[in-house]
C-alpha cells in the first residue's frame, strides 16, 4: 500500500497519451488528468492488475474508472488503432451500494460512451425481467447493485450456463467501504463466486480468466486488507489524503441528548438546525440532509419561521436575500409548503414534490435566489448542488426493509459531506454532523479514518453456502473451504480474530485456521441445510449436493430461517395458513410491534366488516384475539388490511402505510416460493391457496372482495367503491352487468360502459368444460383422461375487445381423499376455443383402498375472481362438468375435500410453527341444503336440478350484495375452492320460496339453460344417484 507524496506538476498526464479513438470520451472537458489520476494513470490504463483506491469524494476517482475500462476495451482496437465496437464480448460490471448512484452512472457513461457504441444496461429491481437477459448479453456495461447481482448471478445456470459470465473481465467497486454494513455481505459473497469462476479452466480463454477488479471508495482505512483480498499488487493499493480537495473542507460531529425515540429525536434536531446555520454559514448556501420526506419539510418550515422571528417581517428572508425574481410566479408551485418556505428564501426538495417543483427549487438553489435548501440523501447523489455549508441533521434513517431507524452507511455520510465545497466561489467549506452524544466518537473516527472495514459475511454464511452449492461452485468440503478462502471474512479473520470469534494463536498457522473454520463454521451450517432438506451429502460423505429446497431458496433469495418455517408447511394449507408463513419471514424481522400501534391494531383485528382475515385467541377458539402480541401478528394484520381495500383510510397512521406498501413489495417473492414448495410436495390446496394467495398480494386485493374491480385499468379505488355500493364489485357481479347500467352506477358518461366491457373480456378467462373418461380401473390404481376445453364467453358476445389477450394459468387436478396434487400445468388460455388432454395416473389411499373424488381448478396466474373449478367421482366419470367460477360448498371445505374434521365451524389445528391459528372471519354457510319436500314433490327431477343450479348462480351473481361488507363472500379456513353468498332481493326471495310469478329475466334464462344441461347430462348417465350427481354439479 502506497500513501501518495505531495503532488508535483511534472508528473502530469494529458488526455493525448490515450488512442485516439478514446480521447474524445471526456469530450473535451479537460485536457489534462488531475493529480490523483495522473499518479494512477500507469495502474488503471497501463497494466490489467487489480487496483485499490481511497481517495476524498470529489478527488476525481470516477475518471480512474473510466480510464480501467478504456483499458479492457482496449481489446476490440486492431492493430491500426481502428476501433471496433466488442458488441458485449468484453463486459464492465459497475456495482454500487444505491440504487440512485447507478442510475446517475448509467445516465453519465451512456452520454459519454456513446459514440464508441458501448451499450449501458441498468440491472435493478425496478426494470429486471425476462427479457432483461437478452439486453445484459448484448450489454457492455452492466451497472447494477450487489444484492441484484448476486440474486441474477445465482441463476447463471438457466440462462446459458457459463456464457454468461466468460465475457466479464473489469468488476468495478464504488463505495467499496459498503463491505463494512449490513449489505456488505452480498458483495462479498459475489466477488468471491466471481473469483471462483474465473479459474475454470474450461475459461482459460476467456475475458474473465484475467479477471480485473477496481475498488474506489472515499475512506478505507485498511486498504491494504481490500488489496490482498482482490489480489491487488502492493504498489497498486492507494490512498490520497485531503490534500486532493480542490477544497479545504472542515468537518464537526455535535452531540444531543436522545430522545425518548429515534421520531422525537428527529423533532428535536429540527430545533437546533438554525444554531448551526448561524454558526457556520457565514451567509453562504446551506443544505441541510433530513432522513425523511416530511423531515425536509418540518425543517424548512422551522428555519422560515426562525427568520421571521429574528429578523421581523421586513427582512424574513434568510441571510437578507433579495426577493425572489418576478419571472417566478409564486402560484405557480404546486406544493403550498413550499410556497410559504420559498417566501422566506428557503427550500426543501425531495421525491414527494411532483417534477417541476423540484426543478424550481433546484434552478433557485444553483442561482443563490434561495441559501437554504433542505433535503433528502439521496439528493447526494443526484443532482450535483454543492453549497458552503452541509448540515447533516441525525445520523438514522427509516429503512423500509427492516421498518426500523438505523445509521447511514458510511458511503452516505461521506457522499453527502462531499457536497459541502464550491470550487468556483470558496476555497474552503463546512461540514456538520448533527448527532446523538454517544455516536460522536464514532463519527470522528469515521472522519479521520480510524474505523477499519469488517466483513458481514458471517451473518448470513448459510444462505451464501447453500447458493454456491446450488450453483456447483462448491461441491464438496475442500471446495468449500476453498471458497472460504476468497472471502474478504477469511483476510480480516487473520487480523482480527477476536471479532469473529476464535482466538489469535487459532489463526497463526494455516492449517490449524482452515480446520478450525471447518470445524466451527461450515460442518456446522452443512448439518443445518442437510437437516431442513436444503442440501445432501453423497454416500462418502464428502459430496455435497444440491435438493430442491435449496434452489428454491436461492432462486428466491430467501434467508434461511424463512426457509425454515416454510419447510414446516402444515399439510392441507389455507390462505391464513400460508400468510403467517409469510409474516414469520426473516425478511420481516425489522418490522417490530411498537407499543402506539396496539390500540390500532387490535381495533382493525376486533373490526370484522372490514377484515377478512383475523388473528384468533387460540387455535380452538372463535373468539379474536383482544391484543396483538407479536410483530408476526402485526404483519398478519396489515397484509389482511391492505388487501381488504382499507390501509389508506385515514385510521391508519402513515407508518403503518409505509410498512404495509414494503411488506406488499416484498411478499409475493415469499408467497412464489411457497408455492413452489407446495408443488414439491404434491399438496394440492397448499398449491392452490398458493398461487391464489401471491396473486391476492400482487393485485393487493382478497379474492371475493368487493373491491375486485380495482384490477381494471380504468377503475379507480372511487369508482371501485360506487361499484360496490351497487352490489357490483367483483369481476363476476361486474361481468353480468349491462354496459348503460355500469356507467350508471359509475357515474360516468358513454362509451365507458363499453370501454370496461373490453377490459373484462381481457382480463376475465374464457369458460372451460371439464370432461373425465376413465381408462382403467382397478382395486389398486385408477387411470383416466382429463379432457379440458375452452368455451366461448356468451358474457362479452359483441362486445369489442382492445386486442386479444392470452391468460397465464394453472390446471390443477387432484385427489379430495388425501389432498394429494395429481396434475400441475401451466398454460396459456386464449379466447379461441381449444383444449388440452390429459392422462391422470392414481393409487390407492393407504387404508381407504382405491379413491374415489376428484377436484380440477384452473386458476389465472394473475388475475384474481377468476378461477374456475370442477368435481367429479370415478362413478361418473363419463360426464361432462361445467365449471362454476365461485360455486359454493358444502359445509365446509374441509369436507368438500373429504378431509379429517375439526371442531366444527373452527379453525384446523396444527398448523404454523407459531402454534397461531388464523381462521376466518365468519363461520360457513350451508349452501347447499336439499330442497324442501313440499317444492321436490311439486316439480320434476329436472325442474328440481334446474332450480338448484339457477338458485347457484344466483347466488354467485351476488345481486343487491351489502356495501358494508369487506368482503362479499364468508371465509373458510381452507381456500382452495371459495363461494360467494349474497343478499338476495325480496323478487329473489319470493321466487326462492316457492313464488313462480315472477322471475328474474337473467334466472330465466339461467334457469332453462340449465334445465336442458341437466336433462343431457341425466341422460347420459341414467344410472347415476341423483344426490351424488347433484353433489358433482355443486361442487366447491
Amino acid at each position: 500500500m502506497q500513501q501518495q507524496d505531495e503532488w508535483s506538476e511534472d508528473r502530469v498526464r494529458g488526455v493525448d497519451e490515450l488512442p485516439q479513438p478514446f480521447q474524445d470520451v471526456f469530450g473535451g472537458s479537460f485536457r489534462y488528468f488531475n493529480s490523483l489520476q495522473s499518479e494512477t494513470f500507469d495502474d488503471s490504463f497501463g497494466t490489467d492488475d487489480s487496483l485499490v483506491i481511497s481517495g476524498p469524494t470529489g478527488s476525481g476517482k470516477t475518471v480512474v474508472m473510466e480510464l480501467a475500462i478504456l483499458r479492457l476495451l482496449s481489446q476490440s482496437l486492431t492493430l491500426d488503432g481502428t476501433w471496433i465496437p466488442p458488441k458485449g464480448r468484453f463486459k464492465t460490471i459497475y456495482v454500487a451500494p444505491l440504487k440512485a448512484l447507478v442510475q446517475e452512472k448509467r445516465t453519465e457513461w451512456s452520454n459519454r460512451f456513446g459514440f464508441l457504441d458501448i451499450r449501458c444496461e441498468e440491472v435493478s429491481g425496478d426494470n429486471f425481467s425476462e427479457t432483461s437477459w437478452s439486453k445484459i448479453h448484448e450489454a457492455d456495461i452492466i451497472l447494477t447493485t450487489p444484492e441484484k447481482l448476486d440474486s441474477v448471478t445465482r441463476k447463471y445456470k438457466d440462462r446459458g450456463g457459463l456464457g454468461y459470465f466468460a465475457d466479464i473481465g473489469l468488476v468495478l467497486l464504488d463505495e467499496v467501504h459498503v463491505l463494512n454494513s449490513n449489505r456488505g455481505a452480498a458483495l462479498e459473497a459475489v466477488v468471491s463466486r466471481l473469483k471462483m469462476l474465473s479459474r475454470i479452466k474450461a475459461l482459460s480463454t476467456s475475458p474473465i480468466h484475467n479477471l480485473r477488479f477496481v475498488a474506489v471508495s472515499a475512506t478505507i482505512p485498511n486498504a491494504g486488507d481490500i488489496g490482498r483480498w482482490l489480489e491487488a499488487p502492493s504498489h497498486a493499493v492507494k490512498v490520497f489524503g485531503e490534500e486532493m480537495r480542490r477544497v479545504k473542507l472542515n468537518t464537526y460531529v455535535r452531540g444531543y441528548q436522545p430522545g425518548k425515540n429515534d421520531f422525537l429525536f428527529d423533532r428535536r434536531l429540527t430545533d437546533h438546525v438554525m444554531e448551526n446555520i448561524e454558526s457556520f454559514g457565514n451567509g453562504k448556501p446551506v443544505l441541510v440532509f433530513c432522513a425523511t420526506r416530511k423531515g425536509t419539510v418540518d425543517a424548512a418550515m422551522k428555519i422560515a419561521k426562525q427568520f421571521k422571528e429574528k429578523q421581523g417581517p421586513a427582512r424574513s428572508r434568510a441571510f437578507g436575500q433579495a426577493e425572489l425574481p418576478e419571472e417566478l410566479q409564486i402560484n405557480n408551485i404546486h406544493n403550498k409548503q413550499l410556497q410559504e418556505t420559498l417566501r422566506s428564501g428557503v427550500g426543501f426538495h425531495s421525491a414527494g414534490l411532483d417534477s417541476a417543483d423540484r426543478a424550481t427549487v433546484e434552478s433557485l438553489f444553483l442561482n443563490r435566489t434561495i441559501k437554504i435548501l433542505c433535503a433528502t440523501s439521496t439528493l447526494a447523489y443526484g443532482v450535483n448542488l454543492p453549497a458552503y455549508l452541509v448540515v447533516i441533521m441525525g445520523t438514522k434513517f427509516y429503512d423500509h426493509q427492516s421498518s426500523r431507524y438505523i445509521e447511514y452507511d458510511v458511503s452516505d455520510c461521506l457522499q453527502m459531506i462531499g457536497r459541502a465545497g464550491r470550487p468556483q466561489f470558496e476555497s474552503s467549506a463546512v461540514a456538520v454532523i448533527m448527532t446523538e452524544k454517544s455516536s460522536v466518537a464514532r463519527y470522528q473516527n469515521l472522519l479521520a479514518g480510524a474505523e477499519a472495514i469488517e466483513s458481514q459475511l458471517l451473518h448470513s454464511l448459510a444462505e451464501h453456502v447453500n447458493a454456491e452449492i446450488v450453483l456447483g461452485t462448491v461441491t464438496d468440503i475442500p471446495s468449500a473451504i476453498a471458497w472460504l478462502k476468497n472471502s474478504y471474512l477469511y483476510v480480516r479473520i487473520r487480523k482480527n480474530p477476536s471479532f469473529y470469534g476464535l482466538r489469535s494463536n487459532e489463526t497463526q498457522d494455516d492449517r490449524l485456521l482452515d480446520r478450525r473454520l471447518q470445524e466451527t463454521l461450515l460442518l456446522k451450517i452443512i448439518q443445518e441445510l442437510t437437516k431442513y432438506g436444503m442440501i445432501k451429502a453423497d454416500s462418502d460423505g464428502l459430496g455435497l449436493l444440491p435438493e430442491e429446497p435449496g434452489k428454491l431458496m436461492a432462486n428466491f433469495y430467501l434467508r434461511f430461517k424463512t426457509m425454515q418455517h416454510i419447510t414446516l408447511m402444515p399439510p392441507r394449507a389455507s390462505i391464513p395458513d400460508l400468510l403467517m408463513i409469510v409474516c414469520l419471514s426473516e425478511e420481516f424481522i425489522g418490522l417490530r410491534l411498537r407499543r402506539g400501534e396496539k390500540k390500532t391494531l387490535n381495533s382493525i383485528n376486533r373490526n370484522t366488516a372490514a377484515l377478512k382475515y383475523h388473528v384468533y385467541k387460540d387455535p380452538h377458539s372463535e373468539k379474536v384475539k383482544e391484543r396483538i402480541t407479536s410483530g408476526a401478528e402485526k404483519i398478519f394484520i396489515l397484509v389482511s388490511f391492505a388487501l381488504s381495500g382499507h390501509i389508506t383510510d385515514a385510521q391508519v397512521e402513515p407508518t403503518l402505510r409505509q410498512e404495509s406498501d414494503h411488506i406488499l413489495l416484498q411478499a409475493p417473492r415469499i408467497a412464489f416460493c411457497l408455492e413452489k414448495y407446495a408443488a414439491l410436495q404434491h399438496s394440492l390446496a397448499a398449491m392452490a391457496n398458493g398461487i391464489k394467495l401471491r396473486k391476492s398480494i400482487k393485485a393487493r386485493v382478497w379474492d371475493g372482495c368487493n373491491s375486485e374491480c380495482k384490477q381494471l385499468p380504468s377503475i379507480t379505488k372511487q369508482l371501485s367503491e360506487r361499484l360496490a355500493d351497487h352490489g357490483c364489485g367483483t369481476l363476476n357481479q361486474l361481468m353480468l352487468q349491462d354496459p348503460r347500467k355500469i356507467e350508471t352506477m359509475t357515474k360516468r358518461s358513454y362509451p365507458f360502459g363499453n370501454t370496461i366491457q373490453s377490459e373484462l373480456a381481457q382480463l376475465v378467462l374464457p369458460d372451460v368444460e371439464f370432461e373425465a373418461t376413465a381408462l382403467q380401473t382397478k382395486e389398486t390404481s385408477t387411470t383416466f383422461v382429463l379432457r379440458v376445453k375452452v368455451l366461448k364467453n356468451d358474457c362479452f358476445a359483441g362486445t369489442a375487445v382492445l386486442g386479444k389477450h392470452d391468460h397465464k394459468a394453472h390446471i390443477l387436478v387432484g385427489s379430495l381423499d388425501d389432498d394429494e396434487l395429481l396434475l400441475h400445468e401451466t398454460v396459456v388460455v386464449s379466447d379461441r376455443e381449444c383444449g388440452w388432454d390429459y392422462t391422470v395416473h392414481t393409487k390407492p389411499v393407504e387404508g381407504k383402498g382405491r379413491r374415489l373424488g376428484f377436484v380440477a381448478a384452473l386458476i389465472s396466474d394473475s388475475v384474481v375472481g377468476v378461477d374456475q373449478t370442477a368435481q367429479f367421482n370415478l362413478d361418473d366419470m363419463q360426464t361432462k362438468h361445467p365449471c362454476m367460477r365461485r360455486p359454493p360448498p358444502p359445509h365446509n371445505t374441509q369436507e368438500a375435500f373429504n378431509l379429517p374434521a375439526n371442531v366444527p365451524g373452527k379453525p384446523p389445528t396444527g398448523l404454523h410453527p407459531s402454534k397461531r391459528v388464523f381462521a376466518d372471519s365468519a363461520p360457513a354457510i350451508d349452501q347447499t341444503k336439499k330442497m324442501p319436500k313440499t317444492k321436490r314433490a311439486k316439480s320434476s327431477m329436472f325442474d328440481v336440478l334446474a332450480e338448484k343450479q339457477a338458485t347457484l348462480l344466483r347466488a354467485t351473481s351476488g345481486y343487491k350484495q351489502s356495501p358494508s361488507q369487506g368482503c362479499s363472500h364468508p371465509q373458510h379456513p381452507n381456500e382452495m375452492l371459495q363461494p360467494q353468498p349474497s343478499s338476495i332481493s325480496p323478487e329473489e326471495q319470493s321466487f326462492k320460496k316457492g313464488n313462480t310469478r315472477f322471475e328474474h329475466p337473467t334466472l330465466q334464462a339461467v334457469k332453462g339453460k340449465a334445465r336442458e344441461n341437466l336433462e343431457t347430462c341425466f341422460l347420459q348417465s341414467p344410472t347415476s344417484p341423483t344426490e351424488q350427481f347433484v353433489g358433482s354439479i355443486f361442487f366447491s
